[in-house]
């Protein structure tokens, strides 16, 4: 039921999904899918659109007044942490009145052309269904962005290494400053034909201000990376050079957002 967050900081728009059904019948449903969504703005920093994908997200109010109030305070409230304008599509209510917030719509293309948004989807399709599958944590105080994938990826093409850069470029918008690339591989393999490709591509985030990167948690025992992988995370942590003052809080694993 997690809610699942694409992030065009170019664009600023956010694209929300949901990862499996999800179910909203009481002001207490509302009020945690406000905590994720609150949780994905900490990084932005300039107002947004949000697109919706609501084909995962039903919403069967227990009561239509309460919910309509509770969705209500939501928007306000989203509104004034600079939200623009949000639609959704596919969003299916079983209720007897309206109580979602925003405009939903049956098909993508309505919802993007009401954003204007007709590039986005184009843009999307076009990478394929990795992207998605990408996520990042960015550690700012411990000069550190930890990258790990929703579902195993096995990156076996220079078109597959495309995407990662892409997606991670975008990420980069957020970031004034040299970083370190920590690796979350429990999900990740890479053809060792593309390890040249790889190197290629880590020495181009050098220009970046990458200073290193480094994996944790090999997916299968005696795998082998482009790059440095320690059984832990926090031996990988640790590995890291020029330890600032506050490295010691990415390094504890207990202060890692869950996924």
């Amino acid at each position: 039921m997690k809610l699942i967050a694409e992030s065009d900081y170019r664009a600023k728009v956010l694209f929300l999904s949901f990862e499996s059904l999800r179910i909203l019948k009481t002001p207490s449903d509302v009020r945690k899918l406000q905590t994720e969504w609150f949780e994905i703005l900490k990084a932005w920093h300039s107002p947004y659109k949000a697109l919706i994908d609501g084909r995962n997200l039903k919403i069967e109010p227990e009561d239509d007044v309460s919910m309509r109030t509770e969705f209500e305070r939501l928007k306000k409230l989203l509104e004034r942490f600079f939200l623009r304008q949000a639609v959704a599509y596919g969003v299916e209510e079983k209720t007897s009145s309206r109580v979602f917030p925003f405009e939903n719509f049956s098909k993508e293309e309505q919802a993007l052309e009401a954003l204007h948004l007709r590039d986005f989807s184009r843009k999307n399709k076009e990478l394929g269904d990795l992207r998605s599958l990408i996520a990042f944590d960015n550690h700012f105080k411990d000069e550190t962005i930890e990258l790990s994938f929703l579902a195993p990826v096995h990156l076996k093409e220079k078109k597959d290494l495309s995407i990662l850069k892409s997606k991670l470029m975008n990420n980069l918008m957020l970031w004034h400053s040299g970083w370190n690339l920590l690796v979350d591989c429990s999900k990740l393999s890479i053809e060792e034909s593309l390890f040249g490709d790889f190197s290629l591509f880590e020495k181009s985030l050098k220009g970046f201000f990458l200073k290193q990167m480094i994996g944790y948690n090999p997916s299968e025992s005696g795998l082998v990376y482009p790059f440095p992988v320690y059984r832990s995370r926090h031996k990988a942590v640790l590995n890291f050079e020029d330890q600032s003052k506050g490295k010691g809080d990415v390094s504890n694993c207990a202060t890692r957002k869950s996924r």
